[in-house]
């Protein structure tokens, strides 16, 4: 019966994605199914073994932060609580998000149950009041926040400030992107925030070299019986880079949707999903052809060399204008700094789109 609703080869394909491990779509959910990052889950696992109570999980996007949250979330003994960033509006809202998953025993947050606690600076009200003593007996709570940036940043420094104070058995894994989330949600090296002093563990995650990348690709159609030529590996790596989100849905097209062109199917996915994401931050920018310009320029420059070929295109430029526009593209994860100096995109298909489709930002 199964044969007639599905078809042989889709159910063929739905039988070999019940094994699937490296080119499964979406946040993974089993260690197996993760590459490469198993020094960093392990780091997470000692870190909570020996107290700290926030970890801060960051890198780019689409280097696999979420999946490594998720399968943390479903490893660890005890209360785990999941909360979205993307729907956190203020510290009241996420600390009742916190109480109402205690009270549930853990769980992917959905609605939020009215219960309480005042405590003094954060002004928090409740309905009802609750027995922080009762839950300070509890053991193993882990809250997990992922893509922090998108929350309100002094909201949530609100919240973990308070858990850190006043419950010393909750733990908090936190993720987001770059430098935008250890500056604005963490406090780092800023007195005046709400976290300043107190320990923050930082683990970061960084993109697949191209040997790595290559490796992931391999492994991934090894598991799937599918021979792909040396030669699109290496195009499909300087295409996507080492940005695992991309080479996994490459995979996917390749390997398990037999798309006839995968690679040109994932680089058009990809180059709407960046476009949009850049179009968004540009919104309200004045000098949006500066922002594009140090995209398009920012490969393996230095500061002053960037700064002269901008001004060559643009014109009279700033240097103050240029290193807030500079340093803006860095918090949101758009630009990377290497150990030498040298700014470069952190997404090739931005550069790409910043040369192609400039018109369609400005």
């Amino acid at each position: 019966m199964i044969f007639m609703q599905l078809g042989l080869h889709t159910f063929l394909n739905s039988m070999r994605l019940e094994f699937l491990m490296y080119f499964s779509i979406g946040p993974k959910e089993r260690l197996k199914d993760f590459f490469n990052y198993r020094a960093e889950y392990e780091r997470v696992k000692n870190a909570l073994k020996r107290g700290e109570r926030i970890i801060a999980i960051y890198g780019l996007r689409r280097v696999g932060k979420t999946s490594l949250m998720n399968i943390l979330f479903n490893n660890l003994d005890g209360i785990n609580i999941w909360i979205d960033g993307r729907i956190v509006e203020n510290a009241n809202q996420l600390v009742r998000m916190v109480y109402s998953g205690i009270k549930r025993k853990g769980g992917i947050f959905g609605s939020i149950q009215s219960i309480g606690i005042s405590i003094a600076g954060l002004q928090f009200s409740f309905e009802k009041e609750i027995d922080e003593e009762s839950i300070k007996r509890i053991k193993n709570v882990h809250v997990f926040i992922d893509e922090a940036q998108y929350a309100h940043s002094g909201e949530v420094a609100k919240a973990l400030a308070y858990l850190y104070d006043r419950l010393p058995n909750v733990q908090t894994i936190i993720s987001g992107s770059e430098v935008r989330m250890l500056r604005e949600v963490l406090g780092i090296k800023r007195a005046e925030h709400p976290l300043f002093g107190r320990r923050v563990e930082l683990i970061k995650m960084p993109k697949l070299d191209n040997k790595k990348a290559k490796e992931f690709l391999r492994l991934g159609f090894k598991q799937l019986n599918v021979d792909v030529e040396e030669k699109e590996l290496d195009k499909v790596v300087e295409k996507l880079d080492g940005l695992i989100g991309w080479l996994t849905l490459y995979g996917y097209e390749k390997a398990i949707a037999n798309t006839t062109d995968a690679l040109k199917k994932v680089e058009g996915i990809a180059a709407a999903i960046v476009s949009k994401e850049f179009r968004k931050f540009l919104e309200g920018k004045k000098n949006k052809q500066l922002y594009i310009a140090i995209i398009k320029y920012a490969k393996n420059r230095k500061w002053k060399e960037l700064l002269s070929i901008v001004r060559d295109e643009l014109g009279k430029v700033n240097r103050s204008s240029f290193s807030r526009a500079l340093k803006e593209l860095m918090e949101y994860s758009f630009i990377e700094k290497h150990i030498d100096g040298s700014y470069f995109y952190a997404d090739p298909l931005l550069r790409d789109i910043a040369f192609k489709g400039i018109r369609e930002f400005l």
